[in-house]
C-alpha cells in the first residue's frame, strides 16, 4: 500500500472512531476500508499500523455476509468462534507475537475440508448425510490456516455425488442427455449447487442462474469452488481456499475477477480433504491480487527439499508485464462443446480485440 493510501485510510479510521465507536474499546471495528476491493496485503498494513484489529475485520466481513448472502448463497455456515479466535490473535499482536504477514486476517474455507468442533464450523461437502458429522482432527491446510487466520465460514461450493463416493469420475453413455460427448455426470448439475446450501449466484451477473443454462454457461458461477470465489469477490473475506480436480479453482476465479493458482500436485497437502480423485485433486488459493496469492501459498504449501526456511513465493513478483507473452490454444478450434458451455455472441471477437495475436507455430514439449 502506498503511503498516501495508508494516510487516507488512517484519516477515515479517525473519523469513524470519533463518530461511532467507544474510544475505550480497543477492538471496535472501523469501516476504513472497502471489503469489496481491499486486499490481504493492504489489510496487513492496516493491522500493523493499529488502524484495524482482527476482531474488527471479522465483524465487518460478517456484516457483509449477512447483507448479501441471502441472495448470493455463497456460504453454508459462519464460524461461531471466529471472533474469539480473532481476539486471541489480536492479543498476540499486542504482545509482540506475529505469526506471519497474514496474521489475523479472516479467510474462507471450502466445505470439503475437515474442521474440528472448536472452530465453530461443520464440514458437509454440501450433502445432508454429513451435516452432523464430527471430525477428530482438522485437514492439514486448515491447521496451517487457523494458526494464522480466524476462519470465517465454510462455503456453499461442494457437493458429494457419485464422483466423490466412488473415488473417480462417473461417465455417461453417448446416448444419454449429451449425445455428442462422454462427460462426467457432475457436468449435468449447475455449478455452485448443493443440496445443503442451494444454488450459489455469481456476484457479476444480474438475475439468478438460468436453469436452462449449461454448467459453464454465462449465468453459471463456474465450478465446485464457486462459494470460495463468489464469497471473495463479494467482499466476505480478502481471500479463500478452494480445491481443484478439473478446473474448480480456475473456472470460478475467472468468473469472479480473481486470481487463482492450481498448485503442482503434492505441493499442498490433501490430508483431511474429501477426495474426488487421488491423481488430480489439489487445494489452492483464490485471491484479488497475485501478491495475495503468493502470500497465501506461503502458508498453504508444504516444505520441500531446497525451499529453505526464508523462501517466499513473493520473491517471484519482481518482474513486470512488459514483454510478457501468453500461449493459448486456438479458441476457434479448442473450446468446450455447446453441451457444456453455450456460446456468447461476440465473446471471441471481444477477447481478440484487446490483445496482439500471433501464430506460435509448433510447440515443442518441455
Amino acid at each position: 500500500m502506498s503511503p498516501q493510501g495508508l494516510e487516507r485510510m488512517m484519516s477515515y479510521a479517525e473519523v469513524e472512531k470519533n463518530s461511532v465507536h467507544d474510544d475505550t474499546d480497543a477492538y471496535a471495528p472501523s469501516a476504513c476500508f472497502d471489503p469489496l476491493t481491499t486486499t490481504a496485503f493492504e489489510l496487513k498494513a492496516l493491522l500493523e499500523s493499529g488502524i484495524v484489529t482482527s476482531v474488527g475485520l471479522v465483524e465487518i466481513y460478517s456484516k457483509q455476509i449477512a447483507t448479501h448472502d441471502d441472495y448470493l448463497q455463497a456460504v453454508i455456515q459462519v464460524s461461531t468462534t471466529a471472533a474469539q479466535q480473532a481476539r486471541a490473535l489480536d492479543e498476540e499482536r499486542l504482545n509482540g507475537r506475529v505469526r506471519g504477514p497474514l496474521h489475523g486476517i479472516p479467510i474462507l474455507l471450502k466445505d470439503n475440508m475437515a474442521t474440528v468442533e472448536n472452530l465453530g464450523l461443520n464440514t458437509t461437502c454440501g450433502t445432508p448425510a454429513l451435516v452432523s458429522s464430527k471430525h477428530k482432527q482438522n485437514a492439514t491446510i486448515v491447521d496451517k490456516s487457523v494458526h494464522t487466520f480466524p476462519p470465517l465460514c465454510v462455503n456453499n461450493n461442494s457437493r458429494l455425488n457419485r464422483s466423490f463416493l466412488g473415488g473417480g469420475w462417473t461417465f455417461e453413455p453417448f446416448q444419454h442427455t449429451y449425445p455428442s460427448l462422454t462427460i462426467p455426470r457432475q457436468f449435468k448439475m449447475m455449478a455452485g449447487w448443493s443440496s445443503v446450501g442451494g444454488q450459489c449466484q455469481s456476484a457479476y451477473t444480474t438475475g439468478n442462474v438460468d436453469p436452462s443454462d449449461t454448467q459453464l454457461g454465462h449465468s453459471s458461477p463456474g465450478g465446485s469452488s464457486t462459494g470460495s470465489a463468489v464469497g471473495t469477490s463479494a467482499g466476505y473475506a480478502p481471500f479463500a481456499v478452494g480445491t481443484d480436480s478439473i478446473g474448480s479453482l480456475i473456472s470460478p476465479a475467472t468468473r469472479a475477477a480473481l486470481y487463482a493458482l492450481r498448485p503442482t500436485m503434492g505441493l499442498v497437502s490433501q490430508g483431511g480433504i474429501f477426495p474426488a480423485s487421488s491423481f488430480v485433486d489439489t487445494a489452492g488459493p483464490m485471491c484479488k491480487t497475485p501478491q495475495d496469492l503468493a502470500l497465501l501459498l506461503d502458508v498453504l504449501a508444504d516444505d520441500y527439499p531446497g525451499r529453505g526456511a526464508a523462501a517466499s513465493y513473493t520473491s517471484y513478483l519482481e518482474g513486470s508485464w512488459k514483454g510478457l507473452r501468453v500461449g493459448t490454444l486456438d479458441p476457434s478450434t479448442w473450446r468446450f462443446g455447446t453441451e457444456v458451455q453455450k456460446e456468447v455472441e461476440g465473446a471471441l471477437e471481444q477477447i481478440a480485440s484487446g490483445a496482439f495475436w500471433e501464430n506460435a507455430g509448433e510447440v515443442k514439449p518441455c
